[in-house]
């Protein structure tokens, strides 16, 4: 519950408040004694983060997804109607929104918490973001492209094993509609050519993504103008199929991996909040595993640890002390309180 005793911070627009990383961030602020305004569309008001006690106000927005233009245009207009200190967006589509809308001047006075336009454009390029690892001496995954916007490379879907690790990067549709980067395991052919097809029908290339043995690490760091702020790592262990994304958390103690994580974002040139993740193997070694741009479900876990990154970023920002909140040492799973 929101401490009515304690001043507010300032006013905070965000993006995508019925996602469950708008849910994350908006308790993050909330907990901090920000003002949050949570934008989602008309039909998802009431899901997510739209019913959080740390929210101060809803708002109906149109979604980044369908038009960004028109998404930018509507950012521009709400801090100007309500001045905002900052935004925050949580989808990669609303971060490219909110940088057009900051780059066109509609957002002078309004800070946009998130990365630039082109370092948002590099990073959701799997291919280049490995090739760049790479260069740099990071050990990554080999990604091999199973098709291209119209065809399927016969040679590459002979060697597939299953299951595989398949990835589709952000895809605009014929329609000019944004479609979310996606990862998804395949267990047969058919999935597999299920999804190729619809990865064709977008006009977007589809990825094979390397081993994923061992069990995943992900590291959330937050990075403002060149600077390392904050980072926390976890240990996700599955307790059941990945592809029902249930995992409970552990800590994973590994200075190795949280250096490796702000190396990659130092690279990417990236600012803001990313989920670095690594797979780390029986034998210790850590290969590079993906990064999430947008505000991931999970960002809960570390806020129940203490580790409020969302808060801790903004505050860094606008130039005001950090306060954490409380752990909760008891939780192991991440539970996306409202």
């Amino acid at each position: 519950m929101i401490d009515s005793s304690a001043p507010e911070k300032g006013s905070i627009l965000v993006t995508d408040a019925h996602q469950i990383g708008g849910l994350g961030v908006i308790r993050s602020l909330g907990m901090a004694q920000y003002k949050v305004f949570g934008a989602a569309p008309s039909q998802w008001q009431n899901v997510g983060g739209c019913r959080s006690r740390h929210l101060h106000h809803r708002m109906v927005s149109p979604s980044p997804w369908t038009n960004v233009s028109d998404y930018a245009e509507w950012v521009s207009k709400a801090c100007q109607r309500h001045n905002f200190d900052a935004v925050f967006p949580v989808s990669e589509a609303a971060m490219i929104a909110a940088s057009d809308a900051k780059a066109s001047g509609g957002l002078s006075d309004c800070h946009v918490i998130g990365p630039s336009r082109e370092a948002l454009r590099r990073c959701l390029s799997v291919g280049n973001v490995v090739s760049l690892l790479r260069k740099e001496g990071l050990a990554v995954p080999d990604v091999h492209t199973l098709c291209d916007a119209d065809k399927i490379h016969e040679e590459v879907l002979a060697k597939v094993t299953y299951p595989v690790v398949v990835h589709r990067p952000l895809a605009l549709s014929q329609r000019g509609r944004l479609r979310a980067p996606t990862d998804r395991v395949c267990y047969s052919s058919d999935e597999l050519m299920a999804f190729a097809d619809e990865c064709i029908s977008l006009g977007a290339p589809l990825l094979i993504i390397g081993d994923h043995s061992g069990h995943s690490v992900s590291t959330y760091c937050i990075r403002w103008h060149g600077t390392d702020i904050s980072q926390f790592a976890q240990k996700s262990i599955h307790e059941a199929d990945v592809g029902r994304l249930l995992s409970s958390l552990r800590e994973e103690d590994n200075g190795s991996l949280v250096s490796q994580a702000s190396k990659v974002l130092r690279i990417l040139d990236l600012d803001g909040m990313h989920n670095v993740r690594f797979q780390l193997r029986d034998d210790g070694n850590a290969i590079f595993d993906g990064i999430t741009p947008g505000v991931p479900g999970s960002i809960s876990l570390p806020i129940l640890k203490g580790v409020s990154l969302p808060a801790q970023l903004v505050d860094h920002v606008i130039g005001v002390p950090h306060v954490p909140p409380p752990a909760k040492s008891h939780l192991r799973r991440c539970s996306n309180f409202y």
